[in-house]
């Protein structure tokens, strides 16, 4: 039932089960279809606009034939569509070539984004999360100079845990988390460090033959990870993986610590998997695609790449895990 007050008209509507039937909203004027439908087509226009600026992330440039293709939409529509971008400042179209690109409001956005979403105030959600399912301190390193630095951190619920600080300095030779810096980084400060002799800093742990070290950071740069047992310091267990960033810029590492009696054969590739999960999340919130670990088969066949199972003895469902050549677990 319905009332007039004050010249709008107020449904009323009570919902109740009265023998088995429910009583119907009252059916809307012409007036509120007409309203509902402009409303369905202003929505329907918003989501087309997104796909056409979404074809841009495949290419910078497009032409007016291949966002058609691309989206499916008629070339009337997209032309509408484009216009209406352009005159907002969203595509910029090459009056010689006809093909658009995206317009000066993305990089006035992306500036805007930049200031409200770096990597610490990003990561410590996540850094947050990560410590909680794994019980370990979490922690964002970035490289300044030769040196690790840690940017942001979390601590564990851990009685027993690593002890750091926000702005502490490591070197980045030993620990998962310097050498993601390293096998992720520019070739510069890799050679530079490959190249500057024995390491005087560091446990005796660390790998101190240059071309050792890099061949483990070429193959922590082809598996996405990085763990190490008792590098930097001596009772610790450490997993990191990279960030990245815009157009897959390499920003830093994601890792936990811990005391290396919690980094066992059988608990790693649990810790692995989420350290893995949690920087292909940070590194997606920051405008990166990381291609490598981006799925979920590529998270197994990484883990898989890693470690060997073998049937036990005493059933199926148990193995016994082999470490990857030349690793702390064997």
């Amino acid at each position: 039932m319905s009332r007039s007050y004050h010249g709008y008209r107020v449904a009323i509507v009570i919902r109740f089960q009265q023998k088995g039937r429910r009583l119907k909203r009252p059916a809307l004027t012409t007036a509120e279809k007409k309203k509902q439908k402009q409303t369905d087509r202003h929505v329907e226009a918003v989501l087309a606009a997104c796909d056409i600026i979404s074809v841009f992330l495949q290419s910078p440039n497009q032409t007016l034939k291949q966002i058609i293709e691309k989206t499916g939409f008629t070339r009337n529509r997209v032309m509408r569509l484009a216009g209406t971008l352009e005159g907002r400042g969203f595509l910029h179209r090459d009056p010689q070539t006809g093909s658009y690109g995206l317009g000066t409001m993305f990089m006035s956005l992306g500036r805007v984004y930049e200031r409200q979403s770096d990597v610490s105030s990003l990561g410590q959600s996540i850094l947050r999360e990560l410590a909680r399912t794994t019980g370990e301190s979490a922690s964002i390193y970035v490289l300044d100079n030769l040196e690790r630095v840690v940017l942001a951190r979390e601590e564990g619920d851990k009685d027993v845990r690593m002890a750091i600080d926000v702005g502490q300095r490591m070197p980045v030779h030993v620990g998962a988390g310097g050498k993601v810096l390293l096998a992720f980084g520019s070739k510069e400060v890799r050679d530079r460090v490959l190249n500057s002799g024995r390491p005087k800093r560091g446990n005796p742990a660390a790998v101190k033959d240059p071309s050792k070290l890099a061949g483990e950071l070429d193959r922590i740069r082809a598996q996405g990870y990085a763990y190490s047992l008792g590098e930097r310091v001596a009772d610790a267990g450490a997993v990191a993986a990279p960030i990245f960033g815009l157009e897959n810029r390499f920003l830093g590492a994601l890792g936990i610590a811990g005391p290396i009696h919690r980094f066992t054969p059988e608990a790693l590739p649990g810790k692995i998997e989420l350290v893995m999960r949690a920087a292909e999340e940070l590194s997606r919130k920051l405008g990166g695609f990381p291609d490598s670990p981006s799925s979920e088969d590529q998270h197994l066949e990484s883990y898989l790449n890693a470690y060997a199972f073998k049937p036990s003895s005493t059933g199926m469902n148990r193995g016994r895990m082999r470490g990857p050549k030349n690793s702390g677990l064997r």
